[in-house]
This record gives C-alpha cells, sequence and structure tokens, in this order.
C-alpha cells in the first residue's frame, strides 16, 4: 500500500433526510485488494445523483441493502493506486466509471471497485468531465438501445440538458446517427441547449404550441425528465418511448392505447461501453459534458446535494476531490 492508511469520505452517521447531516468521516484503506480483478482509484471527482440522496435516507434498503454509515457517491473519475493481477488496469493509469451497489462511496478520497466497472480517460479529458458521465450517461445509452435507436431516425429527448438528457441527446445524433433530434428544455436553457450542438431542435417545454408540434413526429421518445405526457411526441402505431423515470400505470395504460410501445430501463455498470461509446465522443469532442464544480468538504458537498435536490440543474453536478 502507498502512503497514508487512512482518508476521507462523505457519509452519514445513521439514515437521514437532512442534508445538514452530511459530513466527511475518515476511513480505513483496505490493505489488500480482495480479488485479482479489484481496482483501487485515487479520486479526483465524483459526480452526485439524487439516488444517493435516498440511499442516505434509507429508502432504498429493500432494493439495496445497506447499514449505517452509508457513504455517498457512484460516479468516478482518478488515477489507479492499486490493481489486482488480473484487473486490466495499472497504477497510474487515468479511470472512470461507475462502481458497484456494494462499492457505493467515490465521494471520497479513494474507492475500491472492479475493474470491469472502468475505462481509460482519454489524455485531452479532464476529471471533472469524465466524472460526470459514466451512471447518467449509461443510463442514457442503455435507454436509447432499450427504445431501439438507431441510424435515420427521429428521437426527442426530455429534459434535454439535464444530467440524463444531455448525454441522450449528444448520443442519439453522434453514436446512433439519427436524422433528427428534438429536446425539451426550461426556456432559460434553449441558448445552451443549442450550442451543445446535438439537437437540431430545441423547444421550450412550457411553450405548448411549439411542443404540440411536435406530435406524432418522433420514432422514439427518451423520457429523461418524467414528463408523462411526452408520448404523444412519439409515432403513433409504430414509435417507443423509452423511460428512466417511472410512469405511473394510467399513464402507461394511455401510452400503449395509443399503439406506443413502452420501455423502462434501469442503468447497470460497465466499463466497456464506457471505452467503446463515451470515450471516442469524449476524445474527439464530439462530447463536452456542462458540468457544475463544487468542493470536497462539509459545506460543499451539502450545497452540492442541494442543488441537485433542488431538481432543474444544468448539466452535471461534479465534486472535485482533487485538482487534475
Amino acid at each position: 500500500m502507498s502512503a497514508g492508511t487512512t482518508y476521507r469520505a462523505l457519509a452519514v452517521a445513521q439514515f437521514t433526510s437532512s442534508i445538514d447531516d452530511y459530513a466527511l468521516a475518515e476511513y480505513a484503506r483496505v490493505p489488500r485488494l480482495a480479488t485479482a480483478t479489484e481496482v483501487e482509484v485515487r479520486v479526483h471527482a465524483a459526480a452526485v445523483n439524487v439516488i444517493d440522496v435516498y440511499r442516505a435516507a434509507g429508502a432504498l434498503t429493500d432494493a439495496f441493502p445497506v447499514t449505517p454509515p452509508v457513504r455517498f457517491g457512484y460516479d468516478v473519475a482518478g488515477v489507479v493506486a492499486r490493481a489486482g493481477e488480473q484487473a486490466a488496469f495499472r497504477a497510474g493509469d487515468r479511470v472512470y466509471g461507475c462502481v458497484g451497489h456494494g462499492d457505493i462511496g467515490t465521494v471520497g478520497e479513494y474507492v475500491v471497485t472492479d475493474g470491469a466497472n472502468l475505462a481509460r480517460i482519454p489524455d485531452t479529458v479532464a476529471f471533472v468531465a469524465a466524472a460526470s458521465v459514466p451512471l447518467a450517461g449509461l443510463t442514457a445509452k442503455q435507454a436509447l438501445d432499450a427504445g431501439g435507436a438507431g441510424d435515420g431516425q427521429t428521437v426527442h429527448v426530455t429534459g434535454g440538458l439535464g444530467g440524463v438528457g444531455m448525454f441522450a441527446t449528444v448520443l442519439a445524433r453522434r453514436h446512433y446517427g439519427a436524422r433528427e433530434v428534438s429536446a425539451t428544455v426550461s426556456a432559460a436553457k434553449v441558448r445552451q441547449a443549442e450550442a451543445l450542438g446535438a439537437a437540431t431542435r430545441v423547444v421550450d417545454y412550457r411553450d405548448a404550441a411549439a411542443v404540440a408540434a411536435l406530435e406524432g413526429s418522433a420514432d422514439l421518445v427518451l423520457d429523461a425528465a418524467g414528463d408523462q405526457a411526452s408520448y404523444t411526441i412519439a409515432k403513433r402505431g409504430s414509435g417507443t418511448v423509452s423511460t428512466v423515470v417511472q410512469w405511473k400505470p394510467e399513464n402507461v395504460a394511455r401510452l400503449e392505447a395509443a399503439g406506443v410501445r413502452h420501455v423502462h430501463t434501469f442503468a447497470v455498470q460497465s466499463g466497456s461501453q464506457l471505452a467503446d461509446t463515451f470515450s471516442p465522443l469524449l476524445a474527439d469532442g464530439s462530447l463536452q459534458p456542462v458540468v457544475d464544480v463544487f468542493p470536497f468538504s462539509d459545506d460543499g458537498a451539502r450545497a452540492a446535494y442541494a442543488k441537485c435536490l433542488a431538481g432543474h440543474a444544468t448539466g452535471k453536478i461534479v465534486i472535485r476531490v482533487r485538482d487534475d
């Protein structure tokens, strides 16, 4: 083990719904990796996701059992500190990824996860940008896959400048080859969404006439914002709505009655998907994540999660643990 046997990580001592209880705590680094494929990452940046808040409150214990103290963070970008002999990485490699549910704790100075969850960061990409990608990006990719995204299609994305929607818009156009990509965002974000260069049409979701003009236009709608009326944008009889936010049963029934197929996905970790899909887009500049960066401190972490909970964040919220 390299110098330093302890490190700091964000945690709560007991289940809590109060962000004021979020605080950095001291942990011991593992003396040795448990498996030959594990990797210890010296964290430089970690993204914030609302699922962390639910876990801290004890709201997900049925699906993902956890006992306090509860740590925070799925998304990581950093440098390999140690690697098992069968891992695809070595000390010094710059990596990013989404850790498994048993490895939560990327909002900290070190984290251990299986090497299969990681991919190399392109040389030109900053840690904060890389950290923004894994969970939201994989959610977008897997939702597009489930919806049958393909070349020449017309795709619509709700929440086009949110965490998942930002990646979905770029992927639909740059990776899957969609002919047209429309996106709904708030009025204040229209110009910024247009500047990303992936969407061919950006609409204020409160502009009823503009949204109505999209009705029946999309082969695939990816709902990244919980817009349960967005099924009207899908083509009746042949369109698909792919959701990452759970819809009410009555709205799913309404969608299906309109002849629209419905699929729902929950993201799974995949270093290979990050390497094959996202790393090339990051490297050539086709994907330039919008990132809001907060410091690694009690106050910084609390402010980051408060902004996440407030909703309508632009792009991804990232905590910078170390300078690049």
